[in-house]
């Protein structure tokens, strides 16, 4: 999408819409991207209250707000310039361009930070007597990362089984 350089926006608008993410991108007539931001804005925010040990991840917010943030800033003086835009988000970031073992080992590297953050900490603190309200605060905690832990080694064991059909495939080729 792209101007012919004579449309200008207003950089306090776009500014103060920018707060929240996607907002600004609407404004400038971005609506996919938009909401592509909002929806990944508003669904960690939903995820974290949802599932209570997913709260250490309130960071990717903090993330997603100043990429958006910024980018609605870029995206603006782009448009301006008359430069033509993506409209789809994950195409720009190129998420299709990530290998599943690194996704993989991403979950696990990611469940494993918020395990320690959650559990281990929490039993520390306890002094190792665990008292019976607290196995309950623990067994909640302890879900969210063991299932991040699952789903990489999952998709790394799947990338390992389709690495070696591959290799064999290419030895029966030769």
């Amino acid at each position: 999408m792209g101007y012919d350089g004579e449309r200008k926006y207003n950089k306090f608008y776009t500014a103060l819409l920018s707060i929240v993410p996607g907002a600004g991108h609407m404004y400038l007539g971005l609506m996919k991207k938009g909401l592509q931001f909002m929806f990944m804005f508003f669904s960690v925010i939903i995820i974290t209250d949802l599932i209570y040990s997913a709260r250490s991840l309130t960071i990717l917010n903090i993330v997603i707000w100043f990429y958006a943030f910024f980018d609605s800033y870029h995206t603006r003086k782009k448009l301006e310039a008359g430069e033509v835009i993506e409209e789809d988000l994950f195409k720009e970031l190129r998420l299709s361009s990530l290998k599943p073992k690194y996704i993989g080992i991403g979950f696990i590297v990611v469940g494993g930070i918020v395990f320690i953050q959650q559990v281990i900490i929490e039993l520390l603190s306890l002094g190792f007597m665990v008292i019976p309200p607290y196995i309950r605060s623990v067994i909640l905690d302890s879900i969210f990362p063991i299932l991040l832990i699952i789903i990489g080694i999952i998709i790394l064991i799947s990338m390992r089984r389709t690495d070696k059909s591959v290799d064999k495939r290419s030895h029966l080729d030769d």
